[in-house]
């Protein structure tokens, strides 16, 4: 699924927690999705069925009437918002690149064999994605 806007629509924290639960499962009705935020934290029904009139409000999210139920599911991609956001981050941040960004991670936080295993990986796909151009 991709965006169906050609602009993404301003997400708060709040609402993304409501996108993720939609990302994962969907088409739901607002009880399950207050159920599931219910579930990670202590969050008010009205509170989430505000934030999700936000999110209708933004086109960020779609439903349909199902059993005399109203039944959401995203209209934004999942990749698309991610990608938005990390573009984002990285303009205001670090000047759009990237390796000042990892050498700032790899200073302020001890990278394990894992992330060092995982990051070497990552590169040698890199360099072989780019040698099959």
């Amino acid at each position: 699924m991709r965006t169906k806007h050609t602009e993404l629509p301003t997400i708060s924290d709040a609402e993304l927690e409501i996108l993720q639960v939609l990302w994962r499962e969907s088409p739901l009705p607002a009880d399950a999705i207050i159920q599931h935020l219910q579930q990670r934290r202590d969050a008010h029904p009205r509170t989430i069925k505000t934030l999700i009139n936000r999110l209708l409000k933004k086109n960020a999210i779609g439903f349909h009437e199902k059993n005399r139920k109203y039944h959401y599911y995203p209209l934004v991609d999942k990749v698309d918002f991610y990608s938005h956001k990390t573009d984002s981050f990285l303009q205001r941040f670090f000047d759009g690149q990237l390796t000042p960004l990892v050498s700032f991670f790899s200073e302020e936080k001890k990278l394990s064999e894992e992330d060092l295993k995982e990051l070497k990986s990552l590169i040698e796909k890199i360099e072989a994605d780019d040698a099959d151009l």
